[in-house]
């Protein structure tokens, strides 16, 4: 792949591999199992809000508005935030290192495959660390108000592709998942503000998603992840092309 591609290009890229004869199909039969649980997991929080509700009395809330946020925020859920991430992890990142794979050239997905290939010894608990690793980053930047935690998540966005491919080319397989987070933030440095942008620009995709309940991810994830593994996939030639220049 030719380095310093623009954002255009990824995305333009992004959409031509995505027109190959059957991938995106065969990406969103992919995406179907982390699409169900999206939709479970939100059918589960919105009838607890429901619940909440109902336990409060719908006629109060229009007269009690401040009394009814403190109910909510003493009688509902607060570990489904937490939980949804976890229970997808495997699977979404299972998917997204296979549009990786398709923007790098690949022009057949098995979506079986795709969806449960990190459930082996290989990957299945350096993913788990890479995410207990960024998200306690993530944490202890939101602990230091909030803009600090803003670089600290576009630092470490690259963490599973570049454990991915670290994993699978280096030396006897050892790589851990503290590489993958440090490589990321190495990275990153100077591109942060450029995945930004990246992410402004795709947002009307997400506010879809967001008002129609996430009822179409499954046809809208394969864009986006082949978008992602693009602009990992350019960060990443650049890098590996300035370290080379460096030895």
């Amino acid at each position: 792949m030719q380095p310093n591609l623009t954002r255009q290009q990824i995305k333009q890229r992004a959409k031509t591999q995505l027109r190959q004869p059957g991938v995106w199909g065969q990406m969103m039969i992919a995406n179907i199992l982390p699409w169900l649980i999206t939709v479970i997991f939100t059918l589960v929080t919105v009838l607890g809000i429901v619940a909440v509700m109902t336990k409060f009395g719908v006629s109060r809330m229009a007269l009690q508005p401040e009394q009814f946020a403190t109910y909510y925020q003493q009688h509902s859920d607060t570990s489904m935030p937490l939980l949804k991430p976890l229970v997808l992890l495997w699977f979404t990142q299972g998917v997204a290192f296979t549009a990786l794979d398709i923007f790098r050239g690949a022009n057949r997905v098995r979506p079986g495959q795709a969806v449960m290939r990190l459930f082996n010894g290989q990957y299945f608990f350096g993913i788990l660390f890479v995410w207990v690793f960024t998200v306690v980053l993530y944490l202890i930047g939101m602990m230091a108000f909030v803009i600090p935690a803003i670089p600290i998540v576009f630092g470490t966005s690259m963490s599973f592709y570049i454990y991915y491919d670290g994993k699978t080319h280096a030396e006897n397989g050892r790589f851990s998942a503290m590489q993958a987070v440090g490589h990321s933030w190495q990275m990153m440095r100077g591109n942060k503000l450029d995945y930004f942008v990246l992410k402004l620009s795709l947002l009307g995709w997400s506010i879809l998603k967001a008002i129609t309940w996430h009822l179409f991810d499954f046809m809208i994830n394969p864009y986006l992840q082949l978008v992602d593994a693009g602009f990992y996939e350019n960060v990443q030639t650049q890098y590996a092309q300035k370290q080379a220049e460096l030895n």
